[in-house]
């Protein structure tokens, strides 16, 4: 049953990567399926993080907990970031003002642990 949740996610993932998706996923659902991966496989969870378009990411990010922002924060390099928190920009602040302020915090930690700015 596990291994099959698994190879579900990856499937919607790549359909929905690959553009090939019959029907539109929801931020929520594409959560979800990073969710799964995180639980079974650490680096494909990794692999599939980087391989989202910035808007994606972003609008992933929404629906994301804490502890799986993070590994975003961890992983994605700066300039991704940036472009995606450029596109939260986008959206209404009401549904942007509290990721978008945690998204910009947890870049600036990880700067300041990684000695990109002086703290």
């Amino acid at each position: 049953m596990e291994a099959r949740e698994f190879e579900e996610a990856r499937e919607v993932l790549d359909s929905h990567i690959e553009e090939t998706a019959e029907e539109e996923i929801s931020s929520a659902d594409l959560a979800d399926h990073l969710k799964t991966l995180k639980k079974h496989d650490e680096e494909k969870y990794v692999e599939y993080l980087e391989k989202l378009d910035p808007e994606d990411l972003a609008n992933v990010a929404l629906e994301m907990p804490d502890h799986m922002l993070e590994d975003v924060i961890e992983t994605i390099p700066h300039e991704k970031i940036v472009e995606a928190i450029e596109e939260l920009e986008k959206l209404p602040a009401y549904e942007r003002n509290p990721i978008l302020a945690m998204i910009v915090q947890l870049n600036e930690q990880r700067e300041n642990k990684d000695g990109d700015i002086p703290s």
